[in-house]
């Protein structure tokens, strides 16, 4: 294993994909779940009217309509709710994972700079050994 920075870069990028995916799929999820809540309120906008001339048995039939009506709603907003905290999560991890990816970029930016540095210094050594040569020798 004689590039450990480059494996580090590489699996860093294959988690910065992962994670990636992973937001996306939550994103989805997320609005998947809000359409669900917005049709679920629609569903309830849309309940029939009480008249006037109502039975009492009719008006108990609407308001349990009515209650069990409330209750898909707020079951549809409370996984909206947990679906965007879960997105909320992934993206964190996704942002998580791009900053490290490119601490691992960095380092091996910095460990070609100093090798450039170090091959441009021992060019410089071999003229400066040259030019002592050829003197030495004229």
């Amino acid at each position: 294993m004689r590039d450990r920075i480059g494996v580090v870069l590489r699996v860093r990028r294959i988690q910065e994909r992962l994670a990636q995916a992973e937001a996306a799929a939550a994103a989805c999820e997320a609005r998947r779940a809000s359409d669900t809540r917005v049709e679920q309120e629609r569903a309830h906008a849309e309940r029939p009217v009480v008249g006037l001339d109502i039975t009492p048995l009719q008006l108990r039939v609407l308001q349990l309509q009515g209650l069990a009506s409330y209750a898909e709603l707020a079951a549809a907003s409370s996984a909206e709710d947990r679906t965007k905290a879960l997105r909320d999560t992934a993206r964190a991890a996704s942002v998580g994972a791009s900053v490290r990816r490119k601490g691992a970029e960095r380092l091996v930016e910095q460990r070609l700079e100093s090798a450039a540095v170090a091959v441009a210094a021992n060019a410089q050594r071999s003229l400066d050994e040259m030019a002592v040569t050829r003197w030495r020798v004229h």
